[in-house]
């Protein structure tokens, strides 16, 4: 079987990617805009890319711009147990999901075996893919639920707790397992240390649309938001969750107000209820602004369409997202794409996007003083800003875009092939795939 002996170098693969989540049927999410950014990326390399994602209700399956194929996979949003979703609510939401994107992908394999199948370890969205799949299968290391709980200050629970045995079981099948970010590399060794094998895990960083995400109209946000052509805008994308540091940025703007009254900060993304004794943290954010006296001044945005994020991007005059610990950031990338200079954390993966002072600026995690001199440096000098905007461009194109991460991910999926074929992979499949 093709399966057991692999295409030669150059020959097209049948590809499958597994996600809950994907833009083309509604749900956005960073693993569904990463895996619709792959996707596109290994087809203009003229391979075979199949899709399977949940969708809401019964759908089609669908041929995307660029040739990929969706296969939606209805599936309930989670299954019912007396009483038992309040305490493993996160594990009965998934295992719907798991189930029915094995099914879907057996029918696939059925009518042509696939060469690889990528699946997301995060709550087990692809362990009943793992375990079905008779090609390689590689598994991509997003942000584990164990870490997203620790840095928003959550205790351990019986629900992080089986999903965390979920995560594992999925890893373990990997013939290949990488992570987007040294890291997250170092994270996930550590936490999953008894599944993960050093020698099957690598290091990938992800990709941008950068025809997408480009350079654009620098008058649209402040238009939408009935502000003056000069208003120094700062902008946020993504949760309000505890982890974002969102309250280290309210904080520092408060102390940017003073000095220049006239900036606005938009904050665009639904809150989440990772406040102080589960409070919203929406609610948190107004209270601290409003004793900053700068509630005026910060515009809460909510959920913005994914396809407006380029013009939210091309519209500010900083983007500043500062992370605790963000184990890589695909918004920095698409802000940086856009030409605009991004504030990121000196911690997790983002030193390895924003090269400090030439790409993007770095602030120690949770100082908000620091933070503050940093956005008003900025913000009083356009001609660094324009430097620092084009040098990010340019690095991201050189380092990020579609056509080069996807050219390193076909790399490691032929080191996947490599390794199935012989039994274990070995060291110079993972250096040759990461050059």
């Amino acid at each position: 079987m093709r399966e057991s002996r692999g295409p030669a170098a150059g020959e097209t693969l049948r590809i499958c990617l597994i996600t809950r989540e994907y833009p083309a049927l509604g749900a956005h999410g960073g693993i569904g805009t990463y895996t619709r950014n792959l996707a596109a990326g290994l087809a203009a390399r003229g391979h075979d890319v199949n899709v399977v994602a949940r969708a809401e209700g019964p759908r089609e399956a669908f041929e995307e711009a660029g040739g990929v194929h969706i296969e939606p996979v209805p599936a309930a949003e989670r299954w019912r147990l007396p009483a038992g979703n309040r305490y493993v609510g996160l594990t009965l939401r998934t295992l719907p999901f798991a189930r029915a994107a094995a099914a879907r992908y057996q029918a696939l394999a059925r009518e042509a075996p696939f060469d690889v199948v990528e699946v997301p370890e995060y709550q087990g969205w692809g362990l009943g893919v793992a375990r079905a799949a008779r090609c390689p299968v590689v598994v991509r290391l997003h942000t584990h639920t164990g870490l997203v709980r620790r840095l928003n200050d959550a205790w351990p629970d019986l629900d992080a707790g089986l999903c965390y045995m979920l995560e594992a079981a999925s890893i373990a099948r990997g013939d290949l397992v990488l992570a987007n970010s040294q890291a997250l590399a170092s994270i996930a060794a550590d936490d999953f240390r008894d599944v993960v094998d050093p020698a099957r895990l690598g290091v990938l960083p992800l990709g941008v649309d950068t025809d997408r995400f480009a350079p654009g109209d620098e008058g649209w946000l402040r238009a939408e938001l009935g502000l003056a052509p000069e208003t120094p805008l700062v902008l946020y994308v993504g949760r309000l969750e505890r982890r974002k540091g969102v309250e280290t940025l309210v904080e520092a703007f408060g102390r940017v107000h003073e000095r220049h009254p006239g900036a606005v900060l938009a904050l665009a993304g639904f809150s989440t209820d990772t406040g102080p004794e589960g409070r919203s943290l929406l609610a948190v954010l107004r209270e601290r602004a409003a004793a900053l006296g700068a509630l005026e001044q910060v515009r809460f945005l909510g959920h913005v369409p994914y396809d407006l994020l380029p013009r939210y991007y091309a519209g500010c005059d900083l983007f500043v997202a500062p992370s605790l610990f963000e184990p890589f950031g695909m918004i920095y990338l698409e802000a940086m794409a856009c030409g605009r200079v991004a504030i990121g954390c000196d911690a997790g993966g983002v030193p390895e996007i924003i090269q400090r002072g030439r790409t993007g600026q770095l602030v120690p995690p949770g100082d908000a003083g620091a933070l503050a001199r940093t956005m008003g440096e900025l913000l009083e000098n356009p001609a660094a800003r324009r430097r620092i905007g084009q040098a990010a461009r340019e690095d991201v194109l050189a380092r990020f875009s579609l056509p080069v991460v996807g050219a390193r991910t076909e790399a490691h999926y032929r080191a996947a092939i490599a390794a199935r074929a012989r039994g274990h992979i070995l060291p110079e499949d993972l250096a040759v795939a990461q050059t």
